[in-house]
């Protein structure tokens, strides 16, 4: 990457301006984008106005040659795009990818470039470096590879066919298959191809000199592209400690393309769904924080996993239609009566009626309630501290409570402010009063005639 690429930084629903990155960039860009999107044509950004393009809720990274523009979450309403608060977003999205389990790294790491010029993307890299120099430095992974090869002696096992054919005169010489003890392999191969694009890619000279030192120490490894690298790496015992280091190189060949140009640059982009973040970290710090909440790991269901109910049932075939999957499913257990939470990844608003919850998404939890028949259901968004929870009487179903996470707290209290927010969304009026809307079970609740 250039050192003289431009590196923009927006929260998200901000707009990139032709005229703030130029206007060849801004093409380029537009191109990339399109070309990502492939055959859904969903864009990370809207491109419908000639002069600006608009974020969504995605956010990450997208670069190519000559920019790189970081989309970061929007935390509070009020947020404006200061370094600070981006500085600020971005090790609170790094925090949530942790507690979700997209990423493996210590504060130590954090702490190493915390500067407010770093990039999603240096981060990325520089968590990567170190957990791989950390590997390294406990030795090379190496593996048997299968050769079949004409020797001068005989070693392994004689290929009687390919051996008649080439050595019929040669006589000194065998065709044998034999395996090998060797760093040359597909995981390590994987890796040092992950190595040399986020090299190519990061712009902060820590992470660069650290990817350097470790494409030095992996130079007997070939060099494929990442359309060589398809096969799949097996796992056992001896190698496991690679798997996470393996899964995020995957993640970086995939995301890894070909500049919409001509040259040797290339572009890249590292997009996260906050709507898809947001809910596997709830979910997970859910599971994590239980038997502080009173509650058992094993009764509580992300995705419904397990648990998922239909809506329709053919009387003639029995078949059943339309499963319904809420994302948190907390069984009945203990005095605790049951629960269905579903996240949005959308920012409250209290000057709007209902705080600007969508009709579509109460329609959502009303059918989980009636499906699953537990008393608490709740509709959960991020939101600033102190914004808390508000509750809300349907005519049909009981009480909806809507509750906001804080998600943008301190890093070092995010984990902290969010589990007293679930406290407050699992109150104890959820509990043995609510007893008799106990079912007997999710089995039960399948033999019931499905219904909204």
């Amino acid at each position: 990457m250039s050192r003289t690429d431009r590196h923009l930084r927006i929260l998200e629903y901000g707009v990139v301006r032709k005229s703030d990155v130029g206007a060849r960039a801004f093409h380029v860009l537009h191109r990339f984008d399109a070309q990502r999107a492939g055959r859904n044509g969903k864009t990370v950004l809207d491109w419908s106005h000639p002069h600006y393009a608009k974020a969504g809720s995605w956010v990450g990274v997208l670069s190519v040659p000559g920019l790189t523009v970081e989309i970061l979450p929007k935390l509070d309403r009020n947020a404006v795009e200061s370094p600070a608060e981006l500085a600020h977003a971005q090790r609170n999205l790094l925090a949530m990818m942790r507690r979700a389990g997209w990423i493996r790294f210590r504060d130590a790491d954090l702490a190493a470039l915390s500067h407010e010029s770093t990039t999603l993307l240096d981060l990325h890299a520089w968590i990567f470096a170190r957990r791989l120099r950390e590997e390294l430095n406990r030795g090379l992974d190496r593996a048997y590879i299968a050769r079949r090869e004409n020797l001068p002696y005989l070693r392994g096992r004689l290929r009687e066919p390919e051996h008649s054919r080439t050595n019929l005169v040669l006589k000194h010489r065998f065709f044998v298959e034999h395996d090998e003890l060797a760093e040359d392999h597909r995981l390590n191969q994987t890796l040092k191809a992950a190595t040399r694009i986020l090299l190519r890619q990061t712009r902060h000279p820590r992470p660069r000199a650290l990817l350097a030192s470790l494409l030095e120490e992996l130079t007997h490894v070939s060099d494929l592209a990442p359309s060589q690298l398809t096969e799949p790496v097996h796992f056992h015992r001896n190698n496991e400690r690679y798997r996470p280091l393996y899964q995020f190189a995957r993640t970086v060949l995939a995301l890894h393309a070909p500049a919409p140009r001509s040259g040797t640059e290339h572009s890249f982009s590292l997009l996260i769904p906050m709507e898809t973040l947001f809910e596997e970290y709830f979910g997970r710090l859910l599971k994590w924080g239980a038997h502080r909440l009173g509650l058992d790991p094993s009764k509580i269901h992300l995705q419904a996993k397990g648990h998922s109910l239909p809506l329709l049932q053919d009387p003639q075939t029995n078949r059943h239609h339309f499963h319904v999957m809420p994302d948190v499913y907390i069984e009945p257990h203990g005095d605790f009566a049951g629960a269905v939470l579903d996240t949005k990844w959308k920012l409250l608003d209290p000057t709007k009626p209902a705080m600007g919850v969508r009709i579509s998404d109460v329609y959502q939890v009303l059918t989980y309630r009636r499906r699953y028949a537990v008393p608490r259901l709740a509709l959960v968004h991020p939101g600033p501290t102190g914004q808390g929870l508000q509750r809300y009487r349907t005519h049909c179903a009981g009480d909806l409570r809507v509750g906001s996470m804080p998600c943008g707290n301190n890093l070092a209290t995010l984990d902290e402010s969010c589990m007293a927010g679930l406290e407050r969304l699992l109150a104890d009026d959820c509990r043995a009063a609510n007893a008799p809307m106990r079912p007997a079970s999710t089995q039960a609740l399948r033999d019931t005639a499905p219904g909204v």
